[in-house]
């Protein structure tokens, strides 16, 4: 694990107690990762993220005026706010649920990954006008959904010009109008956020594994839980099993969530306030917060 976590962050002795963090051996360390993760959800309550607004003069406030009225500023806020609220539910099924649920957790845990991948592939970028084209990418494949949505009710409101003002907005900032149109998927940024934050590809196997159970798709139930043969079931074809979810693989999951929407949170911050940072050491960062460590 020291040789890929160095990929991202100099190997100082906080990056080597980073790598020692990620490492889960047994279900006693599992449960310790969760108590971890809860009360990190738990702290979250006394961070302001959604009251920072971006100062002027900083990147992030340029950006805002660029995409006005669709402003990166309040999307990531909206990504944190979503990201936030599967957490808090999170922490709450698993702290105070009288069972330890075997699939609505995962559930819960692919949303949060989706709503801070998507706040970070908008504001993660190192240039401005990345950061613009990304912004209105993803505008623009919601306004599209929107229309896909309403066909399927009713008529297109023939005055709805959205999509025209997002093309302007990329017109007047030298951007290729047709790169707003090519499909944006969820593997896309997901994909994206973990090259460029150092994950390694943990998001994006997270993200499936989660969406896996979503879909009730056998093969991510199959890896993420335990099989236990009921006594007395076994025939020719085969038997029946009691089925729970596995703990390591839970506490996986819940840190890896936990450890996206620090990242997202301190970019944030940090973009607003115009305070630089080094985006290759914010998984080891977050990682620490994420443990208490």
């Amino acid at each position: 694990m020291d040789d890929e976590l160095e990929q991202y962050t100099p190997m100082t002795a906080a990056g080597r107690h980073a790598a020692a963090l990620l490492e889960i051996p047994d279900e006693e360390a599992a449960y310790g990762v969760l108590s971890a993760c809860t009360q990190y959800i738990a702290r979250l309550e006394g961070h302001d993220a959604l009251n920072i607004d971006a100062r002027k003069g900083t990147r992030l406030a340029r950006v805002d005026a660029a995409l006005r009225p669709y402003e990166l500023s309040a999307a990531v806020k909206r990504s944190l706010s979503a990201s936030h609220d599967h957490l808090h539910t999170l922490m709450t099924l698993l702290t105070k649920g009288e069972a330890q649920h075997t699939f609505a957790p995962f559930t819960i845990i692919r949303g949060s990954i989706e709503a801070a991948s998507q706040g970070l592939y908008g504001i993660g970028p190192r240039n401005t006008s990345t950061m613009i084209q990304r912004s209105l990418h993803l505008e623009y494949s919601n306004v599209r959904n929107s229309h896909r949505f309403r066909q399927a009710f009713s008529e297109i409101d023939p005055n709805d010009k959205r999509l025209a003002r997002l093309e302007d907005r990329a017109e007047a900032s030298g951007l290729a109008v047709k790169s707003l149109k090519e499909r944006l998927s969820y593997s896309h940024v997901i994909g994206t956020v973990d090259k460029e934050h150092g994950a390694s590809g943990m998001n994006t196997a997270i993200w499936q594994l989660t969406s896996g159970i979503a879909h009730n798709w056998s093969w991510a139930s199959i890896a993420l839980t335990d099989r236990e043969e009921i006594e007395g079931t076994r025939d020719d074809i085969g038997a029946s099993f009691r089925v729970t979810s596995n703990t390591t693989w839970l506490a996986t999951c819940v840190r890896t969530a936990c450890i996206l929407h620090e990242i997202l949170r301190v970019t944030h911050e940090r973009r607003s306030l115009g305070i630089s940072y080094r985006r290759e050491a914010l998984q080891a960062e977050a990682l620490m917060a994420v443990m208490g460590a």
